[in-house]
């Protein structure tokens, strides 16, 4: 009896000894691999510091009303501005005001040079007669000499052409007869109005001017044809057209 008794503490202390080692190694296992990569990626993972999350939390939303609230005082002021009255604002101007200005300013633009009272009446020798070169319904023409050999013909217009009805000013005339460009007309090259004097420049042109080549003849000179005529009369024409 006793040497059974024997073999069975012996047993009980192995089966003892085996439980022993299967809980130790179950405790001494390492840990399941998707633990193990969740370790690794918390390893890589920036570190955002709970007190930043905190405060980014904290102030979105405060920021978001603040926002609203801006928008909302700014919508009042748009309203309160637009029910208030315009107190001493002027209208815009209309269209047909605008065009006038403009047609004025078109009209009155001059494109030729203004010249001296004074360097024409030297250049004439003070409009004296051996200057003159013809008269006609609008004033006489004088040729004028400098000294540097220019040579202009100078219409000086009657005082009476303004008086008699007429609707324009001298301005408005000068500015219309220098915008004419055309062969058979004579381009304006300058214009002078002082002291109650106005005038117009053009080149000198030797041959004479066209009233004497349509009235006068002489020995040199041929009149000229009933077609010609039409010719020049056609040609003045489209100029002032």
């Amino acid at each position: 009896m006793s040497g059974l008794a024997i073999a069975g503490v012996v047993l009980g202390s192995l089966l003892v000894l085996v439980i022993l080692l299967a809980l130790f190694s179950r405790r001494s296992s390492p840990p399941p691999s998707h633990f193990l990569d969740e370790e690794r990626l918390s390893n890589h993972r920036p570190f955002t510091p709970i007190v930043s999350q905190e405060l980014s939390n904290d102030m979105h939303p405060t920021n978001y009303k603040d926002f609203k609230l801006s928008n909302s005082s700014n919508s009042m002021d748009v309203k309160a501005l637009q029910k208030s009255p315009s107190i001493g604002l002027k209208p815009p101007p209309s269209l047909n005001d605008l065009a006038n200005r403009l047609s004025v300013k078109r009209s009155t633009s001059i494109l030729a040079t203004a010249y001296s009272l004074a360097d024409l009446q030297s250049a004439t020798r003070n409009f004296a007669t051996a200057s003159l070169l013809g008269e006609g319904s609008v004033g006489r023409v004088y040729k004028a000499k400098y000294a540097d050999g220019k040579v202009l013909a100078v219409k000086k217009i009657s005082s009476s052409f303004f008086q008699s009805g007429q609707k324009q000013g001298f301005p408005e005339v000068v500015s219309s007869v220098s915008k004419l460009r055309h062969p058979n007309i004579a381009e304006i090259v300058g214009y002078c109005s002082e002291q109650g004097h106005n005038m117009l420049m053009y080149e000198y042109f030797r041959n004479g001017s066209l009233h004497q080549f349509l009235h006068l003849s002489d020995d040199f000179s041929r009149p000229l044809t009933w077609n010609t005529r039409v010719k020049i009369a056609l040609g003045t024409a489209r100029a002032i057209e």
